[in-house]
């Protein structure tokens, strides 16, 4: 699903991708159902979708157009969602069961091989190549799998700390893909800290700072106020001091929590965790 954080006369825009880096790559007129990307400025990334034809522009790339279902997108309206299916399909196992996964690749005539955990539990959480398009050149995709009870469930709260969330769907690789990753950096205690490393910059401001209490199994993000802004860290208990980076309080953005903690109880340093988003 697409959700539409901007609606006018002329279009309606996804602001999830804003800030990722986008190559430009076809100029054409941005007709009545155009398909672009901003490739250039403060909304470099985000896509826009028409409702009625403009001139073409050097900032946009047209990647595709709508077939059916353009009347949704005219009646559209601030905050909503709309499922978006695309051609062709995209080709994601992230997330699957293997049973599911065979089940696709069957149909599509593309030979699997499988990496890591296999049992019947077994969930993908990395596959190669990623892009549908290359899946379907090579036709065949490498997968790799853990135990469903490694697989971290987190809740993010958007609406509380959107900038926030933003950062840390890009440093955990959320902002794409349904399956993401952080690698531990340091664990003290029932503190854990992640590896937070993203090409893109952020300036991450005071969002939704506790006052009384960090609840354990919330996700924290060191602000601006802090000299280690972006500093991603959880804790496994309650504390009414210091955040789960081990900041005060007015350092700390409140981004989320953990469903599931307790895989979290016997992690190591630099091991690698992987995370769904649970929407």
């Amino acid at each position: 699903s697409v959700l539409f954080r901007s609606v006018t006369n002329i279009y309606v825009v996804s602001t999830r991708l804003r800030g990722r880096s986008s190559p430009f790559e076809l100029l054409d007129a941005r007709s009545d159902g155009a398909i672009t990307v901003r490739t250039s400025g403060n909304d470099r990334g985000n896509v826009f979708v028409y409702k009625r034809d403009t001139p073409s522009n050097s900032n946009h790339s047209v990647i595709g157009y709508v077939s059916e279902g353009l009347e949704l997108v005219k009646i559209a309206t601030p905050g909503q969602k709309l499922r978006v299916l695309t051609d062709p399909k995209r080709i994601m196992l992230l997330g699957l069961r293997y049973v599911s996964v065979e089940e696709q690749v069957n149909r599509l005539d593309i030979s699997l091989e499988r990496e890591g955990y296999e049992g019947d539990d077994a969930v993908v959480v990395h596959q190669s190549p990623l892009n549908t398009i290359d899946i379907l050149k090579a036709k065949r995709v490498k997968t790799f799998a853990v135990p469903h009870d490694k697989l971290i469930n987190i809740e993010l709260y958007e609406d509380s700390a959107p900038k926030t969330v933003a950062y840390f769907r890009t440093v955990a690789g959320l902002r794409d893909n349904p399956v993401g990753s952080l690698q531990t950096h340091v664990k003290y205690g029932t503190t854990i800290m992640f590896r937070a490393q993203t090409s893109e910059t952020f300036d991450i401001v005071p969002e939704n700072t506790p006052t009384t209490q960090v609840t354990a199994a919330e996700i924290g993000v060191s602000n601006r106020s802090s000299k280690y802004a972006g500093l991603i860290g959880v804790r496994l208990e309650d504390n009414r001091k210091y955040g789960p980076t081990g900041e005060r309080f007015n350092s700390t953005n409140i981004i989320g929590r953990i469903m599931n903690p307790e895989p979290l109880q016997n992690v190591r340093e630099n091991e690698t965790i992987f995370v769904c988003e649970v929407l």
